[in-house]
């Protein structure tokens, strides 16, 4: 609003220019020059620059942005004739810059999304929004502000305005960028040990804000690789290979990114028995033969015998791709009971035992011991 006097009407700008304020007047019958005075507060007005009578404006470069300032003018006489009193003054300011190189925080913490700017002259405080919003998420009296409300694993597009002291309003908002909160790595991963044949299960506790989730399996020495990409908070994992202890881990995922890797748990798939286990019927005088069909993943067997209502104990430890064992230590003509576990890798333990058959090394009379010249035919076996 121009303010007349003397008869100078003065005139300057609110914050309609980001370099200077612009101050301007009238002229003045038989005004040589003009003096500006600026004075902010209740200052006394001080000369911050003069100009010919033939300019009838100034730029005030030396604002600072967001500060209000008073502005008067003098009119100076020829040499010698003195000046008149100041003008009535007008209020101006600078408008202030907006905030610059806004970064935000991609997923590296877990509480929040970190935002930093490039501070602005001038400011007394700053309003940070989220784009898509009226009304800003919070204020910031420095040029950094931490965004805890964000949900974790979801995209956000911020901007920033820098604010000028009372009266002098704000300045346009910065220069967008995204961020998101990082989501939290699952928890609670557990692995089934050899509780099924069939799989390893794999259950972990949810992470706030994850939309699936990563499910990765290592080897012994080798590198994790994902194997599932579930929604839930658990899997079968039916490609397991028995006997194999395996090393597993969790990544939450969220539209975002992904979080950090879980702590991880050991689990393995159990073998199966052994099957088609069959033992000689005094066949042989040295030995009973026993024999069976290969389990997936053995890392070798065990065999075990019994002798009457006994209990069964492992007379033998044979290596993977050994598939028959000749029990030497039979004595002839005893019948026993043998059954056959799978071994698996280290940590991994045994498979349930076989099915059993019954066996026998043959003694002087090529029978049991006892059973006289009784044929093989008569005697109990039950093969597998």
């Amino acid at each position: 609003v121009q303010t007349c006097t003397l008869p100078i009407c003065v005139s300057a700008t609110d914050g309609s220019r980001l370099t200077d304020v612009l101050v301007s007047w009238r002229s003045t019958a038989g005004a040589a020059s003009y003096k500006v005075l600026r004075a902010t507060g209740d200052a006394a007005p001080t000369v911050i620059g003069s100009v010919a009578a033939s300019i009838l404006s100034y730029t005030d470069v030396t604002a600072v942005p967001g500060t209000i300032y008073r502005y008067s003018i003098r009119a100076a006489g020829a040499m010698g004739t003195g000046e008149s009193e100041a003008s009535a003054a007008d209020t101006g300011w600078r408008m202030l810059s907006a905030p610059t190189a806004l970064a935000a925080s991609d997923g590296t913490n877990t509480a929040q999304v970190t935002l930093t700017w490039v501070a602005s002259a001038g400011a007394v405080s700053y309003k940070v929004f989220r784009v898509g919003t009226t009304e800003p998420i919070g204020t910031s009296a420095t040029n950094g502000y931490a965004d805890t409300t964000a949900v974790p694993g979801v995209s956000y597009t911020y901007s920033v305005k820098a604010v000028g002291g009372t009266g002098t309003g704000e300045s346009a908002a910065s220069s967008a960028d995204t961020g998101w909160r990082g989501l939290p790595a699952p928890t609670g991963v557990l692995a089934s040990d050899g509780s099924s044949t069939a799989h390893v299960a794999v259950t972990w506790t949810a992470s706030t804000g994850a939309s699936s989730y990563r499910v990765l399996r290592a080897a012994p020495g080798a590198t994790a690789g994902v194997i599932a990409t579930p929604t839930g908070t658990s899997i079968l994992d039916t490609g397991a290979v028995p006997g194999v202890r395996y090393t597993y881990s969790v990544q939450a995922v969220g539209t975002a990114g992904g979080s950090a890797i879980s702590a991880t748990d050991t689990g393995w798939r159990n073998l199966f028995a052994p099957t088609g286990l069959t033992a000689s019927d005094g066949t042989s005088a040295t030995a009973v033969i026993v024999s069976w069909n290969a389990s997936t993943g053995a890392a070798g067997y065990t065999v075990l015998r019994a002798e009457g209502g006994g209990a069964a104990a492992a007379v033998a430890s044979v290596r993977a791709g050994v598939l028959t064992f000749s029990d030497v230590s039979a004595v002839p003509g005893t019948i026993y009971t043998y059954s056959v576990r799978a071994r698996g890798n280290a940590g991994t333990g045994e498979s349930a035992p076989s099915g059993t058959d019954t066996g026998y090394r043959s003694g002087s009379s090529g029978s049991p011991s006892g059973m006289g010249a009784i044929g093989d035919a008569e005697i109990g076996r039950a093969h597998v």
